[in-house]
Formats: C-alpha cells, structure tokens, sequence
C-alpha cells in the first residue's frame, strides 16, 4: 500500500466532522436564506462538492478513483433498484416499531419526522430524492468508504455506515439508517461502484415520498411488524448476494501503523460526538417533554 494511503482513514475522519459542521452551519442558513435553492445547493456544496475537493486535495487522486464512479451493467442497475426497494421497505417497519414504541412509553413524534415536504410530488422527487441520493453517496459511499479502506473492506462498510446513520443527528432514526448505510455499502463494496447505492438511495426516498403522498398506511401491530422485519431482511440479503462482486484491491493499514490511525481517526471524530449527543438530548426532550 502507498505511504499516503495509510492515514487516509483519519483524513476521511475529518471529511465526516468538516460536513457535518458545515452542514448544521452554513447549510442551515442556505436552506433559510435560499429556501428550495438552498436545500438543493446544501447537497450539493457540502456532500459532493467538498468531497471531491477533498479526494483530490487531501488524496491526490482523481475524483472517479476516490469516488468509485465507475459504471456497472445495467443488469446490475435493475438489481440495485430491486434492493433499494425491499431496503427501503425494511427501513419503514423498523421506523414504524420505533414510534411504536415511542407511543408505548409515552412518546411523540416530533413535527420533523410527521410531515416530510408540502412542496408538490415532482419537485420533492428532485430535492429529497434525486438530489440526496447523489450528493449523499458521493460522499459517503465514494469519498469516506475508499478513505476507510486501509482498515479493511468490512470495516470500511461498518464504520460508514455508522456514521451515515450518526450524520442525520437522530437517536431515533439511528438504527433505521445505518442498516440502510450498511445496504448501500455492501452493495459498493461488493461492485466496486458508487452507482448501486445511488439507484438504492434513490429508491429508497423516492418510495418514502410515494408513501407520504399518496398511501395512507393504517396502524400496523408491532407482532406483524416483527413478523415482517425477517424476511424482509432475508430478502435483502438475496439480493445483495445475487449482485455480481467485482472486489477493490485490499489495503491494510500495518500493525504498527493501526494505533496511530485509530487514534486519529477517533481524534478528529470527537467535535462530531459532542454535536451528535447535543442533538439526540434535544430530541430526547422534544419526545419526551
């Protein structure tokens, strides 16, 4: 492995800490300032944009290696599609069982989770679906997935995923969305391309919208929602293996090298902790009032 390969882990550590910052800073004020101009550039400057800056400043790399831009089958597409459904469906029964059980132990659903968008269909399709999914994955499964690398491909996925679910700075939403993470990832992985976890995003929130609009779910027990959360899990996991593997080369940080990487890595994730456990107390207290 290269030198400057080795502490990548830390640089992508301090991506991650960087865009958040950003993102509860200046990409609040684009959102107040800009409204939809603003939720559409806020992706894009902060996820993508500085992601590529980052891989080609931090890593001197081409944006399409430090990225995965790299172009997959179209059977590999309809494939992706596929999995980013039966992910997204899995992603609402585990966020249903959640309210469920905040309704059990005296809980409300803060008005940020009830009401998604009052924009019209075609518009949130472009700002809360398309949009996220690609300035999203750009950042998370291409830039701070191949930054992770070094450590191992398993931990690559884990810990990007971890901090996918950790960026949406919700105790709620955590589980729901690091699984999700862990799917796009997998999937990454596993095609050595950034494009699966684009399509599976996208499906994932396009489907969400689809719901929100135009479904009225009615209550469902929390006995058929355990009873759903297995084979949908199963099923996804068919999916993924169905997906044809085309593997990176694998990169492993020396032993004597490790500590000093997982230190900094950790180092440069503590102003992002601090935030993380400054919003979920917020969030505790809105639910729990």
């Amino acid at each position: 492995m290269h030198p400057h390969r080795t502490m990548a882990p830390v640089r992508g550590a301090l991506f991650f800490t960087v865009a958040l910052l950003l993102a509860v800073t200046i990409g609040v004020a684009l959102q107040q300032a800009l409204g939809l101009a603003g939720i559409i550039l806020k992706p894009l400057l902060l996820f993508a944009g500085l992601a590529a800056g980052w891989a080609v400043y931090a890593e001197h790399e081409r944006p399409a290696t430090a990225l995965r831009l790299r172009p997959v089958p179209l059977a590999e597409a309809g494939k992706s599609l596929l999995l980013g459904l039966v992910s997204a469906l899995l992603a609402q029964a585990l966020s249903m069982l959640a309210v469920a059980l905040l309704k059990a132990t005296g809980g409300q659903i803060p008005q940020l989770y009830r009401d998604l968008t009052y924009t019209p269909f075609a518009l949130a399709l472009v700002t809360r679906a398309l949009v996220p999914a690609l300035s999203e994955e750009i950042a998370f499964r291409g830039y701070l997935q191949y930054s992770l690398q070094p450590l191992s491909a398993r931990a690559a996925v884990l810990v990007s995923a971890l901090l996918f679910g950790a960026f949406h700075l919700s105790l709620i939403r955590l589980i729901p969305l690091t699984l999700l993470g862990l799917a796009f990832a997998a999937a990454s992985q596993r095609s050595g391309s950034v494009l699966p976890a684009m399509i599976m995003h996208f499906a994932n929130n396009a489907l969400a919208l689809v719901l929100t609009y135009y479904v009225t779910i009615p209550e469902v027990s929390v006995p058929v929602l355990l009873a759903a959360v297995p084979p949908l899990a199963l099923l996804a996991w068919w999916l993924f293996r169905w997906m044809v593997p085309t593997p990176d080369a694998e990169e492993q940080v020396a032993p004597t090298d490790r500590k000093a990487v997982v230190a900094g890595l950790s180092g440069c994730l503590v102003p992002a902790v601090l935030l993380y456990v400054y919003y979920v107390v917020f969030e505790w207290h809105t639910v729990w009032p």
